[in-house]
Protein backbone atom coordinates (compact mmCIF):
# COMPACT_ATOMS: atom_id res chain seq x y z
CA UNK A 1 0.00 0.00 0.00
CA UNK A 2 1.09 3.47 -1.10
CA UNK A 3 2.37 5.19 2.20
CA UNK A 4 4.50 8.35 2.61
CA UNK A 5 6.54 9.16 5.97
CA UNK A 6 6.24 12.96 6.81
CA UNK A 7 9.11 14.12 9.53
CA UNK A 8 9.22 11.01 10.90
CA UNK A 9 12.96 9.73 12.05
CA UNK A 10 14.25 7.27 9.74
CA UNK A 11 15.09 4.13 12.41
CA UNK A 12 11.29 4.87 14.11
CA UNK A 13 9.99 5.01 10.36
CA UNK A 14 11.77 1.73 9.46
CA UNK A 15 10.66 0.06 12.73
CA UNK A 16 6.73 1.02 11.97
CA UNK A 17 6.85 -0.10 8.61
CA UNK A 18 8.55 -3.68 10.06
CA UNK A 19 6.00 -3.96 12.68
CA UNK A 20 3.27 -3.03 10.15
CA UNK A 21 4.39 -5.59 7.61
CA UNK A 22 2.41 -8.44 9.06
CA UNK A 23 -0.50 -6.87 8.30
CA UNK A 24 -0.30 -5.77 5.34
CA UNK A 25 2.91 -4.93 2.62
CA UNK A 26 3.18 -1.45 2.63
CA UNK A 27 5.25 0.48 -0.38
CA UNK A 28 7.21 3.78 0.83
CA UNK A 29 6.81 5.93 -1.81
CA UNK A 30 8.11 9.35 -0.54
CA UNK A 31 9.95 10.63 2.48
CA UNK A 32 9.01 14.07 3.70
CA UNK A 33 11.42 16.04 5.72
CA UNK A 34 9.64 18.92 6.15
CA UNK A 35 6.16 19.81 6.31
CA UNK A 36 6.15 22.08 3.92
CA UNK A 37 4.02 21.92 0.68
CA UNK A 38 2.49 18.66 2.66
CA UNK A 39 -1.44 19.06 1.01
CA UNK A 40 0.30 19.39 -2.28
CA UNK A 41 2.78 16.56 -1.99
CA UNK A 42 -0.04 14.06 0.01
CA UNK A 43 -2.56 15.25 -3.07
CA UNK A 44 0.34 14.27 -6.11
CA UNK A 45 1.26 10.76 -4.05
CA UNK A 46 -2.32 9.44 -2.74
CA UNK A 47 -1.20 7.40 -0.12
CA UNK A 48 -3.17 4.66 1.38
CA UNK A 49 -0.93 5.63 5.01
CA UNK A 50 0.64 8.48 6.39
CA UNK A 51 3.51 7.29 9.02
CA UNK A 52 3.98 11.41 10.58
CA UNK A 53 6.17 12.42 13.46
CA UNK A 54 4.77 15.17 15.91
CA UNK A 55 4.91 15.96 19.09
CA UNK A 56 1.77 14.84 21.94
CA UNK A 57 0.08 18.33 21.53
CA UNK A 58 0.52 18.22 17.63
CA UNK A 59 -1.29 14.47 17.22
CA UNK A 60 -4.38 15.73 16.73
CA UNK A 61 -4.08 18.59 14.68
CA UNK A 62 -1.51 17.08 12.51
CA UNK A 63 -3.60 13.96 11.84
CA UNK A 64 -6.63 16.63 11.06
CA UNK A 65 -5.03 18.61 8.30
CA UNK A 66 -3.79 15.44 6.54
CA UNK A 67 -7.28 14.06 6.79
CA UNK A 68 -8.19 17.44 4.94
CA UNK A 69 -6.19 16.75 1.83
CA UNK A 70 -6.38 13.21 2.03
CA UNK A 71 -9.86 11.73 3.79
CA UNK A 72 -9.24 8.48 2.82
CA UNK A 73 -5.46 7.84 4.58
CA UNK A 74 -5.11 6.27 7.51
CA UNK A 75 -2.76 8.22 9.51
CA UNK A 76 -0.44 7.43 11.92
CA UNK A 77 1.12 9.76 13.96
CA UNK A 78 3.93 9.52 16.32
CA UNK A 79 6.05 11.32 19.17
CA UNK A 80 9.69 11.33 17.97
CA UNK A 81 10.53 9.02 21.20
CA UNK A 82 8.47 6.75 20.40
CA UNK A 83 6.38 6.93 23.52
CA UNK A 84 2.75 7.65 22.25
CA UNK A 85 1.62 7.01 18.56
CA UNK A 86 -1.93 7.85 17.49
CA UNK A 87 -3.43 6.02 14.69
CA UNK A 88 -6.66 7.92 12.76
CA UNK A 89 -9.06 5.82 10.19
CA UNK A 90 -12.56 5.95 8.59
CA UNK A 91 -15.07 3.36 8.38
CA UNK A 92 -16.91 2.62 5.37
CA UNK A 93 -19.89 4.58 7.03
CA UNK A 94 -17.34 7.27 7.04
CA UNK A 95 -17.27 7.65 10.54
CA UNK A 96 -13.91 8.99 11.83
CA UNK A 97 -12.00 6.81 14.46
CA UNK A 98 -8.64 6.63 16.36
CA UNK A 99 -6.31 4.74 18.63
CA UNK A 100 -4.03 5.92 21.04
CA UNK A 101 -1.14 4.09 22.15
CA UNK A 102 1.28 4.69 24.80
CA UNK A 103 4.68 2.29 25.60
CA UNK A 104 3.52 0.58 22.56
CA UNK A 105 5.49 -2.49 21.02
CA UNK A 106 5.36 -3.65 18.14
CA UNK A 107 2.97 -6.24 18.14
CA UNK A 108 0.69 -3.78 19.90
CA UNK A 109 0.86 -1.75 16.52
CA UNK A 110 0.49 -3.95 14.11
CA UNK A 111 -2.51 -5.37 16.05
CA UNK A 112 -3.85 -1.76 16.21
CA UNK A 113 -3.56 -1.53 12.71
CA UNK A 114 -5.03 -4.96 11.66
CA UNK A 115 -8.11 -3.70 14.09
CA UNK A 116 -7.73 -0.44 11.89
CA UNK A 117 -7.87 -2.47 8.55
CA UNK A 118 -10.55 -5.09 9.87
CA UNK A 119 -13.48 -2.78 10.70
CA UNK A 120 -12.98 -1.07 6.90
Amino acid sequence: MRTVVVTLPTLLADFVVDALDAVVSLDVVAVLPSRDDLSASLSRLAPWLVLAGGTDREHDELAASIRATSPSSHVLVLDPDARRATLYWTTAAGAPVLRAMEDFSAVELADAFRAACARL
